[in-house]
């Protein structure tokens, strides 16, 4: 049975064919070229079936580390609400849930962050940097060690990154290339470690230290916010490594 992302056979006519700076540097590099020739088509024809130009596009991302789900959020920039572009699956887990406190534990955090540097010549095919560790990491973490260097990337082995296999991060290295090069300079994306219901956070948070059950309380209030919206939150970093949506 096919879903709103299977493409029609025939994709002659759709190409992503973006002119500017950033886009024309990003393809100097024979992966981003690459990925542009096999995936290009693909999502212009994706990003038409919900009403998005190319080079007016803005993203948002979602990952939820339970249960193994990356969610694409896309928008006009002139747009006030997100539509939900694609789903993808994470195809492998590292360390459990709760967020990442040191250099060296495995651990993917869990937090609000973003994307600022995207990296064609990953040694995991394609990469896209997140800002780990953010301004709660930075007071709720190892103060000597925090540890740094998270990405989402190709391939599928990790110690604390979000593996998405080649195929996938292909299409996320173009997307985030196209909105990049429209002016988004960075691209939020928040991790989950559960999509934060409530019978989830109930279920566990039992036995976590009292700072994780804190941590998923705020991320259950910034998720909330989108789910009623489909716009992002303002999200405000308190000097106890709390966060809040400010108003």
């Amino acid at each position: 049975m096919s879903n709103k992302w299977d493409p029609p056979k025939d994709l002659d006519g759709y190409q992503i064919a973006s002119t500017g700076p950033f886009v024309t540097r990003q393809k100097t590099f024979s992966r981003v070229r690459k990925a542009y020739q096999s995936k290009g088509p693909y999502l212009a024809w994706l990003l038409k079936q919900e009403g998005i130009i190319s080079n007016k596009l803005e993203l948002y991302f979602q990952a939820f580390k339970k249960e193994d789900l990356f969610l694409v959020w896309a928008k006009n920039e002139s747009d006030r609400q997100f539509k939900l572009l694609k789903k993808y699956t994470i195809c492998k887990k590292s360390g459990k849930l709760g967020p990442k406190r040191k250099e060296g534990d495995r651990q993917v955090p869990e937090g609000f962050y973003h994307i600022d540097l995207l990296n064609p010549s990953s040694s995991y095919h394609l990469s896209l940097h997140v800002n780990y560790p953010n301004p709660s990491d930075l007071i709720l973490s190892d103060q000597e060690r925090p540890g740094g260097l998270i990405y989402i990337h190709g391939k599928c082995a990790t110690i604390g990154c979000l593996p998405m296999q080649d195929g996938p991060i292909e299409e996320l290295y173009v997307l985030c290339t196209e909105a990049m090069n429209n002016g988004q300079k960075t691209i939020p994306i928040t991790i989950f470690p559960f999509v934060p219901n409530d019978e989830n956070l109930s279920i566990e948070s039992k036995g976590e230290p009292r700072t994780t059950q804190l941590l998923w309380n705020d991320l259950k209030e910034g998720y909330n916010y989108f789910e009623k919206n489909k716009t992002l939150p303002k999200i405000k970093f308190n000097h106890n490594g709390r966060s809040q949506i400010e108003d």
